[in-house]
C-alpha cells in the first residue's frame, strides 16, 4: 500500500496509520452565553464526553467551569450541560453530567448515527480520494469506514472507527482490534489526511466486534452494495 497506510512504531503496542480526512463538520456545539454566542465543531465525541475546537478566537472557558449549550447534528438538537475538563489553545474538553446519560446514548445510537452518516465514496462534495479507497461512510465525530480495493478487484482491506474503537482486516492477516489514542490532521499536497495512534489488542477483543457488528447489520444497501455488507459481516464474525 501507499504511506496512506500502515506505519508502525518500534514497539508492538502501538500502531499508527494515515487515514484520509474529511474536511466538513457537521457536528456542532454552540454556548448559551448569548453575548458571546460561540460555536465549535465537535472534533469528538462519546458517551461520557466530547472536545470541541473553536476555529475562530479562544475559548471563554477554563478548567473546572461549567458549560451548557446545544449540540446540533444535521436538524437533530440536544441540550448539553458539562464541566470543562482541559483547555489547550483553541481546543478544550467536557465531561456530560451524569444525568444526561439517556439523552446522549439516544443521541449516539446506531440509529441516529445510520441517518447521518455519508457516503463520502459518491464524492458530491468533491473531496479528493486515494484511488484505490473504493468505499468511505464517514459521522462527523463517532465514525469512518474505509474499504480498500487489490487493482484486481478484491478486498485488500478495511478499518472501522466507531467512537474508540478500532477494527481492521487485512488480506492475509485477518481481523485485529485495538482503540484509538490520539488522532491529528495531517495537510498533504494530495488531500487531508489524519494520523492516528492507536492500541492494538494482543488479543480479538469480541466485545469490539459486536459493537461494530451491531452498527455494519443496520448500514442500508444505498449505502454500501449489499455484497459488500456481507462480505464485511463475514470478516467481523457476524
Amino acid at each position: 500500500m501507499t504511506t496512506l497506510k500502515i506505519l508502525k512504531n518500534h514497539g508492538p503496542e502501538f500502531e499508527r496509520r494515515k487515514l484520509p480526512h474529511f474536511p466538513f463538520c457537521f457536528l456542532t456545539f454552540k454556548d448559551m452565553d448569548e453575548a458571546l454566542k460561540m460555536a465549535y465543531e465537535v472534533k469528538e465525541i462519546g458517551h461520557s464526553g466530547m472536545q470541541l475546537l473553536l476555529k475562530d478566537g479562544e475559548p471563554h472557558f477554563s478548567k473546572g467551569d461549567n458549560i451548557q449549550g446545544h449540540l446540533h447534528w444535521k436538524g437533530r438538537d440536544l441540550q448539553i450541560k458539562g464541566v470543562v475538563q482541559w483547555v489547550k489553545k483553541a481546543r478544550l474538553g467536557i465531561r456530560f453530567e451524569e444525568i444526561l446519560k439517556a439523552d446522549i446514548l439516544d443521541f449516539l445510537s446506531n440509529d441516529n448515527i445510520i441517518k447521518l452518516l455519508q457516503p463520502l465514496h459518491e464524492n458530491d462534495l468533491g473531496v479528493d480520494l486515494p484511488g484505490n479507497l473504493k468505499y468511505w461512510l464517514h459521522a462527523d465525530g463517532p465514525v469512518d469506514l474505509f474499504m480498500w480495493g487489490h487493482l484486481d478487484g478484491e478486498w485488500e482491506e478495511f478499518q472501522i472507527i466507531l467512537f474508540k474503537t478500532f477494527v481492521e482486516w487485512i488480506d492475509g492477516a485477518g481481523i485485529r482490534t485495538g482503540e484509538v489514542l490520539t488522532k491529528r490532521n495531517l495537510e498533504t499536497p494530495l488531500f487531508e489526511q489524519d494520523e492516528f495512534v492507536f492500541g492494538m489488542d494482543d488479543q480479538i477483543d469480541s466485545n469490539k466486534l459486536q459493537a461494530v457488528s451491531s452498527l455494519v447489520r443496520k448500514l442500508p444497501d444505498d449505502f454500501l452494495p449489499r455484497h459488500v455488507i456481507d462480505f464485511l459481516k463475514l470478516k467481523l464474525g457476524d
